[in-house]
Parts: C-alpha cells; structure tokens; sequence
C-alpha cells in the first residue's frame, strides 16, 4: 500500500473526493409528460375532456369530480393550452417521424410546474401519468422557446419490427435472384437448343 508522503496533496485529493460524491446529478434538459402506451399530455387532456365532459360547466359534466378539483385541471389546461406554441404542420411532414413526441425545455419553469400539478390531479382520477426526463433528444423536427418536437425513439417493439421487416426484405431478395438465375439458366439452355437444331 502506498502512503502519500505530502499531507496538503491527500487532502486536496480527499476534497475532490467528497465534492465527487456530494455533486448532485445534471438536471435534465428535456421534460416530457406521458401515459404508460406512450400518449402525451395534450392528447390525454383531450380525452379527458372528451370522457368527462365540459370541465368549466357542471351541468355539462358527464363524470363526477369535485367542483374545486375540476376547476383547477381546467385553469391549468387552459394555461398551457393557451402558453404553449402548437407546432407548424410542416413539423409532422417527415416520412421517418413515426408519430412525433413533444418536449418541454427545463427553462420553460412555468410550464413545467403547472404540468406538474396538472399531472398530479389526473393521477387523482386514475390516469396513469408518467415524467419522462432526458439530457438531450436526437430527430428534432421542430423547437421553439418551450418546447421540442421530435422523432419517437425506437424501442424494443420497433427493433423487433425492424428484423422482421429486413428478414421479409433478404427472403425477396433471395428469392428474386433464385428466380434471375432460373431465367438465365433457361435462356441459356433455349440458346443451346438453337444451336444445336441449327446444326
């Protein structure tokens, strides 16, 4: 075992040490609100709106939920409904998007913590909620100051489609040569037979 003879280099070295393990992790830069099949929080809202009827209105109300708790879900959809910059069609206008997602920026604070609390009270009446955090996203399609629209990343079921997809693709293209190679080989021997009435 080796001893440091130099007492101010083991101190710095046990100050890096503590700093290293007292460092809090980098905060994410990346926010995104979904539902366990991968729905966004704008779409679950829409639903919800849809199943439970209109929240501003009670009488319309076709589920039950307390006036004050339905009250606050509506001011905060309406929030962010009306803060949020809908991205531009042409932002979906990519053959490879596979039905895109959306981002908060971390900077977006406002939105991130009324989403919170709009998160929270759905988790309330049952819906499942999850926050997604990233340091980066790749496949961005379309950003403005809140938010991030990008390509949905493949996961398991994707790459299983994949393979299946690229063994479809190998077993036509083996079979398309099989069937240039029977075409040669028939040519081929029509030719000899040609030749050989010929003679």
């Amino acid at each position: 075992m080796r001893i440091a003879s130099n007492p101010e280099r083991l101190t710095a070295a046990t100050k890096r040490e503590s700093r290293s393990k007292n460092a809090s992790p980098p905060a994410a830069r990346f926010v995104r609100y979904e539902s366990r099949e991968g729905v966004g929080l704008f779409h679950i809202l829409h639903e919800f709106d849809w199943i439970v009827g209109d929240l501003s209105k009670p009488q319309y109300r076709s589920v039950k939920i307390p006036k004050a708790r339905a009250r606050e879900i509506f001011l905060l959809h309406s929030w962010l409904h009306g803060h949020t910059t809908a991205p531009p069609r042409t932002a979906y206008d990519d053959r490879l998007s596979r039905s895109p997602i959306t981002w908060f920026r971390s900077t977006a604070t406002e939105h991130l913590r009324r989403a919170d609390r709009l998160c929270d009270l759905l988790r309330l009446e049952g819906l499942d909620i999850r926050r997604i955090e990233r340091m980066q996203v790749r496949g961005v399609l379309w950003s403005d100051d809140e938010t991030v629209v990008t390509r949905r990343e493949r996961g398991p079921d994707d790459a299983w489609a994949t393979k299946f997809v690229r063994a479809w693709l190998s077993s036509r293209q083996r079979d398309r040569r099989v069937k240039q190679k029977r075409r040669r080989q028939s040519a081929a021997n029509r030719k000899a037979r040609e030749l050989k009435s010929g003679l």
